[in-house]
C-alpha cells in the first residue's frame, strides 16, 4: 500500500469506466504536458467512484468516471485474493 496525503492508499483494480468521452484520437502525439484531474465522488469499504479528466494546454482530451474495487482480505478462508 502506498501513502497518499498522509493516509495509506488501499490496493485495488479498475472495475469499470463509464461515460468516457474521447476528444482526441491519440495521446502520444499531444504537444505539451498531460494533466490529470480526479474527483472522489463516493466510496464504501468495497469500492470507490471517481470522476476524471485528462487535459493538455487547458483542452480536455478525455473525461469520464472510473470505479475501483478494493482488494479485501478474507480472514475466515485465509484467501487474500477474495
Amino acid at each position: 500500500m502506498a501513502s497518499v496525503g498522509g493516509t495509506t492508499a488501499r490496493s485495488g483494480f479498475l472495475a469499470s469506466l463509464r461515460a468516457v468521452q474521447l476528444h482526441v484520437d491519440r495521446l502520444d502525439d499531444v504537444e505539451g504536458d498531460l494533466v490529470t484531474l480526479v474527483t472522489h465522488l463516493a466510496a464504501d469499504e468495497h469500492s470507490a467512484l471517481y470522476e476524471f479528466s485528462v487535459s493538455s494546454n487547458q483542452d480536455v482530451l478525455i473525461n469520464g468516471r472510473a470505479a475501483i474495487t478494493f482488494h479485501t482480505v478474507a480472514i475466515a478462508s485465509g484467501d487474500p485474493q477474495r
